[in-house]
């Protein structure tokens, strides 16, 4: 599920969402693709946009795509509605696909 504000967001960045792990911290939302072209991605269905997620991560019932106004302007994701804990990381095998 994505609410309208962060479809929007999204879409205003060129429509693409990146959500991994890398050296810079536990986990990782952009709308443009990490410089590691070691990081592989599996694409998620979504509505508005196209949702890639870190092959490593462990998938969730739900993915829960949020706009935040504090403390600046940005998109999150959680994980069944809650911030990611030993689901994400980049050990784990990658799981079928989910919906929004």
């Amino acid at each position: 599920m994505a609410d309208p504000e962060a479809v929007s967001y999204i879409a205003a960045r060129g429509g693409r969402l990146y959500v991994y792990a890398d050296a810079s911290g536990p986990k990782q939302v952009k709308t443009e693709p990490p410089s590691d072209p070691a990081i592989r991605f599996k694409q998620i269905t979504a509505v508005g946009f196209l949702f890639y997620v870190e092959d490593d991560i462990e998938e969730p019932a739900t993915w829960d795509v949020k706009f935040r106004h504090v403390p600046y302007h940005r998109v999150d994701v959680l994980w069944d509605g809650q911030q990611p804990g030993s689901a994400f990381g980049s050990t784990s095998a990658p799981a079928a696909p989910g919906t929004f």
